[in-house]
């Protein structure tokens, strides 16, 4: 290690001279970089919560095409009814 740092310090003081100069004139700090950071995993995360409830949502919405489970959906959501019939509602 001493070998290489007598050898090379000119790179090593190049390479720690450049990232110190890039995290002070950067327009970005670093602590700003890891909020970003963490708000990108957060949005990842409402996408993929998303994506599932887009698939449950395409899933129950197949089932409505069919117009046995069309009435049925109706008289349990908004108490539909047909002509002639009572609707007892139960509440507990």
């Amino acid at each position: 290690m001493k070998n290489f740092l007598r050898r090379y310090w000119h790179w090593v003081l190049v390479t720690v001279t450049v990232v110190v100069l890039a995290f002070v004139v950067a327009d970005v700090p670093p602590h700003r970089l890891l909020q970003k950071r963490a708000e990108v995993r957060h949005l990842e995360r409402e996408i993929a919560a998303y994506q599932s409830q887009i698939t449950a949502d395409s899933l129950f919405l197949e089932e409505l095409k069919d117009d046995a489970e069309l009435e049925k959906f109706a008289r349990e959501k908004f108490y539909m009814h047909a002509e002639g019939e009572e609707v007892y509602l139960f509440e507990d």
